[in-house]
């Protein structure tokens, strides 16, 4: 254990205690590089093992310790999984009931129907909008060919103005929008008071699943609620998940995204994987909700982490897989969804986590490209007088030129690996951080192995020699453990 200790795990894990953990902080400090704390926890995507109250509340105790560690003169940022602060198969039910309530608004503004697997693209929902009249006839129309006991049009009526009365409407204020029907209709509302004319149509959660979706919002919006209450740059990282549990992560960080990143902050950002054939879709939606919402996306982009759970799950289960059919295509997508997400950087935070050359040298030609044309139009424009449109960013003004560090927009890889990456991002002047995992050996040790079986795919030869290494390390770590039993 000592020796294991002293090699692979000095490498690639930040450490055991908080006296570790901070040396290998300032460490990374001393050469500009930014850290992302992350407590090497999570549940598996195949465990279903029934978890109490205590043990959620506990992890996210251990998230507010780090929270307060990175906000010890340290600008970092403090990532956690969802499936932390709740069960498993809850997420997973409350995603299948965000999934009926697009589908129902899809249905009711006239879409084709979708089967009970299949995710309608949400930025073929965000211009779509729901008349009063339409809304009470095609609600009648479903429950009668359901052969459900009808509700009565005064419960119809209700539920609709319920939804127009809600923030993110269009220019139309008699009609519901897209926004406004998802950001009412939550998964554990659905069904319940004056949303129980939707009991006949989306099969609600039990009130056990109910409470537990409350108690894991509650959970993420009290770690919010203190980490901004703590006035430092210490911020939230969601990461991603399988698909199974995404929808629900998405919901619930949007939420709280609404009500923390405000008046420029960007307190917690969510995780988009690049290889989910939705994800440009669901980016471009984002973004026009942000827009209506009048609060600040934070976006951490990836190319994505569960591919073979991916591919194995939707075979089993007989749907199409949700992940795109190639490398290739994963490339694409990641690139320009950078791309998208730089283009509107005055509303947006974006966090570009790759150990891909390529991708990085593109992001940052973008970014110099962007600093250069908005200091050449600051340039006219102070020349002549006018004010321009770089001002709202911290640099842009008459003594300072914009430059990619004062931008919000930050790179990121794993310690341990493409350390050459991280420290030119660093030298060159780019806001960069490495991931730091941390805690007891015998859990982040197969904590990175699930890490790197997730990537070797996107990693190559490189991402295979390293689940060769982990799966020896592992082995051997169990045999150390079975000999001091």
């Amino acid at each position: 254990m000592w020796l294991l200790k002293k090699s692979v795990y000095k490498v690639f894990c930040g450490g055991e205690t908080e006296d570790e953990l901070l040396a290998t902080m300032q460490k990374l400090q001393s050469r500009g590089v930014k850290i992302v704390l992350d407590y090497a926890v999570e549940a598996s995507p195949d465990d279903v093992t029934s978890l109490n109250a205590n043990v959620f509340d506990n992890n996210a105790c251990s998230i507010w310790n780090a929270v307060v560690t990175a906000a010890a003169g340290y600008d970092a940022l403090v990532a956690l999984k969802v499936s932390a602060l709740g069960p498993v198969s809850t997420i997973e039910r409350a995603g299948e009931v965000i999934a009926a309530v697009e589908r129902l608004f899809a249905e009711l503004c006239g879409m084709p129907a979708f089967r009970s697997h299949e995710r309608i693209l949400p930025d073929l929902l965000m211009r779509k909008e729901l008349t009063k009249a339409a809304f009470v006839s095609s609600i009648q129309k479903l429950i009668a060919e359901a052969n459900l006991p009808q509700a009565s049009e005064e419960d119809i009526n209700l539920a609709f103005h319920a939804l127009l009365a809600q923030p993110g409407g269009g220019e139309d204020k008699s009609k519901v929008s897209y926004f406004q029907w998802t950001h009412l209709l939550q998964p554990h509302k659905v069904g319940r008071g004056n949303l129980s004319v939707f009991k006949q149509l989306i099969p609600p959660l039990s009130d056990a699943d109910a409470k537990e979706v409350a108690a894991a919002e509650g959970r993420l919006s009290k770690l919010c609620e203190m980490t901004a209450n703590l006035g430092t740059k210490a911020g939230l990282l969601v990461d991603a998940e399988h698909s199974r549990l995404q929808g629900f992560i998405r919901n619930l960080t949007c939420n709280v995204q609404k009500r923390f990143n405000k008046d420029g902050k960007f307190l917690i950002y969510n995780t988009y994987q690049a290889y989910l054939k939705e994800t440009k879709s669901q980016l471009r939606s984002d973004l026009e909700m942000a827009r209506r919402f009048g609060f600040r996306i934070a976006v951490k982009l990836v190319r994505g982490a569960y591919l073979s759970f991916e591919r194995k799950s939707a075979k089993e289960h007989g749907y199409p897989c949700p992940v795109l059919d190639s490398l290739e295509d994963t490339h694409e997508s990641f690139d320009s969804s950078v791309h998208h997400l730089l283009d509107h950087i005055d509303r947006v935070a974006v966090f570009i986590g790759t150990h891909n050359a390529e991708s990085v040298r593109k992001a940052t030609a973008l970014l110099s490209e962007f600093c250069q044309r908005s200091n050449d139009v600051a340039r006219s424009e102070e020349a002549s007088g006018c004010l321009s449109v770089t001002a709202s960013f911290p640099a842009a003004n008459k003594r300072q030129l914009l430059t990619p560090a004062s931008l919000p927009v930050s790179f990121g890889q794993l310690l341990g690996l493409s350390d050459d990456l991280t420290f030119m991002l660093s030298s060159s002047g780019f806001k960069v951080y490495k991931y730091v995992p941390y805690g007891p050996v015998n859990v982040t040790i197969p904590y990175l192995l699930r890490r790197v079986q997730e990537n070797s795919g996107i990693m190559g030869r490189a991402g295979a020699e390293l689940v060769m290494l982990f799966q020896e390390i592992k082995h051997r770590l169990r045999s150390l453990i079975r000999a001091k039993k």
